[in-house]
């Protein structure tokens, strides 16, 4: 029963740690695009 609660207590952060990961590498995925659009033009 505790681990669970540890589990469940420990989840959101981990989970907001890697939306924060994803959401850098779109960031960083678009820049790299739209730099590459501009290199063409």
């Amino acid at each position: 029963m505790h681990k669970i609660y540890i589990f469940l207590h420990s989840q959101p952060l981990h989970t907001l740690l890697s939306l924060r990961r994803i959401a850098l590498f779109l960031d960083l995925s678009a820049k790299s695009v739209l730099q590459s659009i501009a290199w063409m033009q």
